[in-house]
């Protein structure tokens, strides 16, 4: 897991279920600055809290077996776009939370040309779902 500004409140609720790294996943390496609203969050350069940043590419590289990805992460979905289709593919599924500020159509579109079939899960409006990617056996 990846929680870049509530990383304590993250790793005491995970305990030993899963590693919580305090790093921000980002299109680019490097670090992102966050303003942070009671419990909510978003980058603004005006922010208070400073993360690191890890790329998808570097996340997915270190990933073996059958995998399953789920992202909720307030944007960082378009990370997806800047990650070729062969790291893509090193997980055979995605279940991804796609918020309205995110080109839906863009991920949508990425994600089938790089061999994933999709299906929407839950709909909360036209701008905001959570998407269903399974790789399809042709890759």
């Amino acid at each position: 897991m990846f929680e870049p500004v509530y990383y304590d409140l993250c790793r005491s609720n995970i305990g030993d279920v899963a590693e919580v790294r305090p790093q921000a996943v980002h299109w680019s390496k490097g670090v992102a600055v966050f303003e942070v609203k009671g419990v909510g969050s978003r980058i603004a350069l005006g922010g208070e809290k400073v993360a690191e940043t890890v790329t998808f590419a570097e996340i997915l590289s270190f990933l073996t077996g059958r995998v399953a990805v789920k992202m909720d992460c307030e944007g960082c979905e378009e990370s997806i776009l800047y990650t070729s289709c062969d790291m893509l593919r090193k997980a055979e599924e995605y279940i991804i939370e796609i918020h309205p500020w995110v080109s839906m159509e863009s991920i949508i579109n990425y994600m089938e040309s790089c061999g994933f079939n999709v299906s929407p899960r839950l709909v909360y409006s036209s701008k905001h779902a959570i998407y269903h990617f399974r790789r399809s056996h042709q890759h």
